[in-house]
């Protein structure tokens, strides 16, 4: 597995690319990384080259993609293409042979139909401060898809918080959680409580099950309840044990911008719990060890600057406090990063700084560069170079690494650069891969299994059958009741 990741080649100052190939440690992305730039900038081609590198590396990768333009990771260009983008055939074998795409999508059939309930079991053996975090998280999440507006002094959203709030611990402390709305639904009609709980229960208890009925109806109904459950494990695991996972959740078919910030909310809430439950590991230097990259594009919407506060900004903001020691990488791109949130985006130890025209981003940039670049007339420098780079070409900040920034002409991907379409979708996913999660739809519990790097979400054992048709052994799957062929990439 490669310590540094091949993105591009250094441009000089007098403006030639460099021969040497420019290599960023890998290391270093588990302190996070913001990708700023003006639309048609590159930030996308940056993102792909950074997503593939990891792959092949062996570091799965999970991609919140908000307009399609991600998902076209999932088509290799064709051999043409990657001997003119300077690739070559070899590394489309290698990305043939050793990573998978997928491509999943909330509230529709189009890719593979992804469930974005907000009410996901939280595990037992966790502190209980960690408990309390995750239950307000949920809490949060879950009045968001039921349209609550939040807000620190509304004293009517605070209250039907709490309220629900007291409802999930009793079922949690009772073995009655609720995975599903129709089983809150049911929780809050039986619901009693303390003395305080039952006279706010007398005025909320009808307004959350009006809300839950309505939640439940037309494409929100679809949203939260049809679909392989999201779930981190499956996220990470690939179909194919012998290769990486790429996960993308194309969010084409959410039409608002609130039923995005509600699974961006999700998401955010699920690999949260899901770092609770894993060790930290360090490296051989004592850093935190890579195991996953969490990817966010155009996140403008998602963590917008104070003083609007979604609950997705919120999700994240948690987040981002645990994310780095367990090992998880986060990484942000923005068009607009005025209107991001500027606490969230410090959060990056890496900044890249593509073309830009907007005098009220220059300004913003030039406040971040001041934590990543040494001494004023480097940054002065930078500020007025940034209008004139080519897309494409970024302005690379690691004080980890360096102390000035690079000047770096970003590989274009070895995959094709376009958006993909919602109703594109479905071709982006491999036949073997739409067979496993069509089993894995009429079986949703079998996401929940433990999963290691490099199994299935299942447990296969070896079996003493061999495939009729290309005669390797095949491996039994248990929850399924089927055998998979490894190199069919099929169940029998």
């Amino acid at each position: 597995m490669s310590a540094n990741l091949t993105l591009g080649w250094t441009v000089t100052k007098d403006g030639n690319i460099m021969r040497r190939p420019f290599t960023f440690p890998r290391k270093t992305l588990v302190k996070h990384v913001a990708i700023l730039g003006a639309s048609g900038s590159g930030k996308t081609v940056a993102l792909k080259r950074i997503i593939e590198e990891l792959a092949l590396s062996g570091i799965p990768v999970i991609i919140l993609d908000m307009q399609g333009d991600m998902s076209s990771l999932a088509l290799l260009s064709s051999e043409k293409d990657l001997i003119s983008k300077k690739h070559g055939p070899a590394m489309g074998e290698d990305w043939r042979d050793k990573v998978e795409v997928r491509v999943f999508t909330p509230g529709s059939v189009s890719g593979i139909q992804m469930n974005c309930s907000p009410l996901r079991p939280i595990p037992a053996k966790l502190k209980d401060e960690d408990v309390r975090a995750l239950l307000d998280m949920t809490v949060e999440a879950t009045l968001a898809a039921m349209h609550y507006k939040y807000s620190d002094d509304n004293a009517e959203y605070q209250v039907t918080k709490s309220y629900l709030y007291h409802v999930l611990e009793a079922a949690r402390n009772n073995d009655r959680y609720p995975s599903t709305l129709p089983e809150l639904r049911d929780l809050i009609e039986a619901y009693v409580g303390p003395k305080d709980m039952q006279d706010v229960g007398k005025t909320r208890k009808p307004k959350l099950i009006e809300n839950i009925i309505a939640t439940m109806t037309g494409f929100e109904g679809l949203l939260f309840t049809a679909g392989v459950p999201l779930s981190i494990q499956l996220l990470l695991t690939s179909v194919d044990p012998n290769k990486t996972a790429i996960s993308i959740i194309h969010m084409g078919k959410l039409t608002t911008k609130e039923q995005k910030q509600g699974v961006s909310a999700v998401l955010a809430n699920q690999v949260y719990t899901y770092l609770l439950q894993t060790n930290p590991e360090v490296d051989e230097g004592g850093d935190p060890k890579l195991k996953f990259a969490l990817i966010l594009d155009e996140v403008q919407d998602i963590m917008p600057a104070d003083p609007y506060q979604p609950v997705s900004k919120r999700a994240f903001t948690a987040l981002f406090r645990q994310a780095r020691k367990y090992g998880c990488s986060l990484m942000v791109a923005t068009q607009n990063w005025a209107a991001t949130s500027y606490q969230l985006l410090g959060n990056a130890s890496t900044i890249l700084v593509g073309r830009t025209i907007s005098n009220q981003d220059i300004e913003k940039t030039r406040d971040f560069f001041k934590g990543y670049v040494k001494g004023i007339e480097s940054i002065d420098s930078l500020i007025t170079e940034i209008p004139r780079v080519s897309p494409g070409e970024f302005f690379v900040a690691s004080p980890d690494n360096w102390k000035q920034a690079h000047h770096v002409k970003f590989l274009m991907p070895m995959t094709e650069h376009y958006p993909i379409s919602v109703e594109s979708a479905d071709r982006c996913n491999a036949d073997y891969v739409k067979q496993y999660f069509a089993i894995m739809g009429q079986n949703p519990g079998g996401s929940e299994k433990k999963a290691k790097k490099g199994t299935l979400p299942v447990h296969p054992i070896q079996s003493p059958y061999n495939c009729h048709s290309c005669g390797t052994q095949l491996l039994w799957i248990p929850e399924f009741q089927r055998y998979w062929c490894p190199r069919e990439k099929q169940y029998i």
